[in-house]
């Protein structure tokens, strides 16, 4: 009990922490850049024709959301700079839902989406061993890289004071948003339940699973994405120990990965029983990977029997929230087509689903997730039709 409330108030702190920390950041840098850019507001936004004022303040917004994906790209290029400088090799890049994979060596263009992220760079790690293998730079590549490029920003604005004042006015928030997004993800914190850069480097510093999960991850999402399956990898690689600590995201995902492997091999029974360790520690979970599981856990209550009065309980607003919100997530295809076709006997809905979750496994950037999951609704298919 006193473990239970303890870790309550820490998951309260980090929470808090989460939000305070981006707003206070968020309000320095807004007030820094309204100061500098002042005579922009005056003389540019500012207009007595009240439309014309309005689309400016929208002009405004675009162009800030513009420079905010620009410093994302160039967050996650910085990742892949810093990688390939550590002996890491590239297997994707992604923006928004927009990915870039190395495949049969040629850059093939895919799409996939994590929800709540916006971005990322995949590598595959250099081979020189799990607990040795360098992390720390290709974490806070994306970091150096918003701070250099908002450096420069800064710098341009202070030394070339002739450019137009839009120019100035660019550079200046160009400049405060890649501080945000750095700071974001150099400060040690979990946003939107996923932990950032700096957790990520804190957890395998101090955790010698952590980093080897870290690893793991790596090489297996690399080989994945050469089309090798799960269930052809050695088992040893995803099997933890009982005293591991799965609210460490690093190492649950090890624990998901075993999860698959089983899926994968479509046993059903033993992916069950791996899934269930998450039980205790549940409610101790981000909530992506919350209701991420509790929607594998909903996969069941139709696979291979039908239990409808359980599928009621176990799809709840939380699970088929995050169906909808990643669409462009395979293993959620496959969930959602049992469900469409297993609970809601909806064929009409079952048959797009199916379609769609065939044309997506041809833009899919990891070919073995695809495949696998492919198989699994074609069984599906096959045990609503013997039904």
């Amino acid at each position: 009990m006193r473990k239970e409330k303890a870790d309550n108030k820490k998951s309260r702190k980090q929470n808090f922490r989460t939000i305070l920390i981006p707003v206070a950041i968020g309000i320095i840098i807004g007030l820094a850049a309204s100061i500098l850019a002042k005579d922009f507001l005056i003389n540019y936004i500012y207009d007595d024709n009240l439309l014309l004022g309005l689309l400016k303040i929208y002009g405004l917004i675009f162009l800030m959301i513009i420079l905010y994906l620009l410093q994302i790209i160039q967050h996650e290029a910085g990742h892949l700079i810093f990688g390939l400088l550590t002996g890491y090799s590239f297997v994707s890049f992604r923006v928004g839902s927009l990915t870039f994979i190395k495949e049969d060596g040629k850059l093939k263009r895919k799409k996939f989406n994590i929800p709540g992220t916006a971005g990322q760079c995949l590598m595959a790690p250099p081979e020189c061993g799990d607990e040795n293998f360098p992390f720390q730079l290709y974490n806070y590549g994306g970091v150096l890289m918003n701070f250099i490029t908002s450096l420069l920003a800064i710098l341009f604005f202070i030394f070339l004071s002739n450019i137009p004042v839009v120019l100035q006015v660019m550079l200046v928030f160009y400049g405060g948003l890649g501080i945000l997004l750095g700071l974001m993800n150099a400060i040690p914190m979990k946003i939107g339940g996923i932990a950032n850069d700096g957790l990520n480097i804190s957890y395998m510093r101090k955790n010698k699973t952590a980093r080897k999960a870290f690893y793991l991850q790596l090489n297996v999402n690399a080989m994945q994405s050469k089309g090798i399956r799960l269930k052809d990898m050695p088992v040893e690689w995803f099997e933890l120990s009982e005293e591991e600590d799965l609210t460490n995201t690093l190492i649950a995902f090890v624990k998901m990965m075993e999860y698959y492997r089983y899926l994968d091999k479509m046993d059903f029974d033993r992916a069950k029983e791996t899934l269930s360790v998450f039980l205790p520690i549940e409610s101790r979970l981000p909530k992506l990977y919350r209701y991420m599981i509790m929607a594998e856990r909903a996969f069941f209550t139709l696979i291979p029997e039908r239990h409808v009065y359980q599928a009621k309980r176990a799809f709840t607003r939380e699970v088929l929230a995050i169906m909808k919100a990643a669409r462009f997530d395979i293993g959620m295809k496959r969930i959602k087509y049992a469900y469409l076709c297993r609970y809601l006997s909806d064929g009409k809905g079952a048959e797009k689903c199916y379609q769609e979750a065939i044309g997506l496994s041809k833009v899919y950037p990891i070919r073995a997730e695809a495949e696998s999951n492919l198989l699994i609704i074609e069984y599906i298919k096959e045990l609503n039709q013997n039904d």
